[in-house]
C-alpha cells in the first residue's frame, strides 16, 4: 500500500486492515497547479483521492441468512449518533435525459451541499471498462458515451483537466495516465489479461480472487469508492454532448460490479465480458437478482463509510449485463432490494436508510 504525494514518489506505509476495508490508498496532487472552478481560482489546497475497497461477502451471506444485519463500524459512532431519530429513506426515482451528474451538480447548488456518492456499474474484469486500458493508460475520453462507466470515468478526467488548466493534448494524456494508475488502475480486474484462452489455470483470474465465471451471489458484495472527485453537470445531445465544467459538485465515486449475463464470444484480445460471464446468473433470475443486491449491499454501505448523506444510484447490471431477463421483472426486484437494504441493513445498531437524507435512482 503506498501513499503518492507526486508522480515520481511513493512512500511505503503500513495502513490499518480493517475487516470491511481491504486497502486505503491517497492521490494527492499529481499536478502542482491551482484548481480552476468556474473561472475563479480555487486555493492551492492539495487534492486528496483516498482509494478504499470493501470486501462484504461474509456479510451478505449473514444478511441472506437472517435477513437482517447489524455492522459495527466503531469509526463510525459520531455519525450513528447523529442519525438516530432520522427518517429511514425509500428510493426516489428520478429521469433526466442529462444523467446523474446533472442531477448532481443541482444538488450541489445548495447553500449546505451534501456528501454525495456517485454508483457506478463497473465491469468487474477492467477498472473503468472500456476507458481503461489494462497497460495503465486512457483511452476514449469523450462526453459522447452511452454508457454510465465510460461516461463518468471520462466526466471525471476531463473535469480534472479543465480544474488544473491543463490545456495541452500531450499534458492531458500524461496527467490522464497518472491520474488513472493512481486511482483504480490495477486495483481490481483480470489478473493475467494477456493470458491465451487455452491458459485455463489463469484465463480467468482476476485481482480480487474471484473466477467470475462460475461466482456466487455473495462474491458481489464488493466495493472500491475514491473520494473527493469533482464532476461535472452534462448537457446530453447524442455526439453533441458536453460536460458543463462550470457546474460541477464533489462526491465520492463508488465502483460495483454485478453479475454479467452478456456472453459476447471472444472477439477482442482481451474480452474481459466473455471472461466475467455468469452462465449460472444468466440462467436463474433469483441468483441474479442476488448478486445485484449484494453489489448495492456493498456499495451502499461503502457511501456511508465514506460519510455520504446522499447516493445517487443507477441500475446496476441492468442494461447488457441483464442478458436475456425481462427488463420488468428486473426492475420491480431491483427496487424491491433497494428499499429492503436500506430497511433492514443496520451500522451500529442504525438502519442504513436513515443515513441517507435522499436516495435517488436515475
Amino acid at each position: 500500500m503506498c501513499y503518492y504525494e507526486h508522480p515520481y514518489v511513493c512512500n511505503n506505509l503500513i495502513d490499518h486492515h480493517k475487516k470491511y476495508s481491504g486497502e486505503h490508498k491517497k492521490t494527492e496532487n499529481i499536478i502542482d497547479r491551482p484548481p480552476n472552478m468556474g473561472g475563479k481560482q480555487n486555493s492551492c489546497k492539495k487534492e486528496n483521492m483516498p482509494y478504499q475497497q470493501y470486501f462484504l461477502q461474509g456479510e451478505y451471506i449473514e444478511f441472506k441468512k437472517d435477513k437482517k444485519i447489524n455492522i459495527k463500524i466503531p469509526s463510525l459512532t459520531n455519525i450513528t449518533q447523529k442519525r438516530k431519530g432520522k427518517i429511514i429513506q425509500k428510493v426516489k426515482k428520478e429521469t433526466n435525459i442529462n444523467g446523474m451528474t446533472h442531477i448532481g451538480a443541482s444538488l450541489y447548488k445548495e447553500s449546505n451541499p451534501p456528501k454525495i456518492g456517485t454508483i457506478i456499474a463497473g465491469n468487474s474484469g477492467r477498472p473503468g471498462g472500456g476507458c481503461g486500458n489494462f497497460d495503465g493508460t486512457l483511452v476514449n475520453i469523450k462526453p459522447t458515451h452511452s454508457t454510465q462507466e465510460e461516461d463518468i470515468i471520462s466526466n471525471w478526467i476531463m473535469t480534472y483537466m479543465y480544474n488544473k488548466n491543463i490545456t495541452e493534448e500531450e499534458a492531458k494524456i500524461y496527467y490522464g495516465n497518472k491520474l488513472f494508475e493512481y486511482t483504480i488502475f490495477n486495483r481490481w480486474g483480470l489478473l493475467f489479461p494477456y493470458a491465451k484462452r487455452t491458459d485455463i489455470k489463469n484465463y480467468y483470474k482476476t485481482i480480487q480472487g474471484i473466477n467470475y465465471r462460475n461466482a456466487k451471489p455473495n462474491d458481489y458484495a464488493t466495493a472500491w469508492t475514491i473520494d473527493n472527485v469533482y464532476l461535472s453537470d452534462k448537457f446530453y445531445k447524442y455526439k453533441a454532448s458536453r460536460y458543463i465544467h462550470e457546474n460541477q459538485y464533489k462526491t465520492t465515486l463508488v465502483f460495483v460490479a454485478g453479475p454479467n449475463n452478456n456472453n459476447p464470444g471472444t472477439n477482442g484480445e482481451f474480452n474481459s465480458v466473455f471472461r466475467t460471464y455468469n452462465k449460472e446468473t444468466d440462467k436463474h433470475f433469483h441468483l441474479f437478482m442476488n448478486g445485484v443486491e449484494a453489489a448495492l449491499f456493498a456499495g451502499l454501505i461503502a457511501m456511508v463509510c465514506s460519510k455520504c448523506n446522499v447516493a445517487l444510484l443507477v441500475n446496476v447490471s441492468g442494461g447488457l449485463y441483464r442478458g436475456e431477463h425481462d427488463k420488468e421483472d428486473y426492475k420491480h426486484a431491483y427496487l424491491n432490494s433497494l428499499d429492503n437494504l436500506l430497511m433492514n441493513v443496520q451500522i451500529n445498531g442504525v438502519e442504513l436508510g436513515r443515513y441517507f437524507d435522499a436516495v435517488y435512482l436515475l
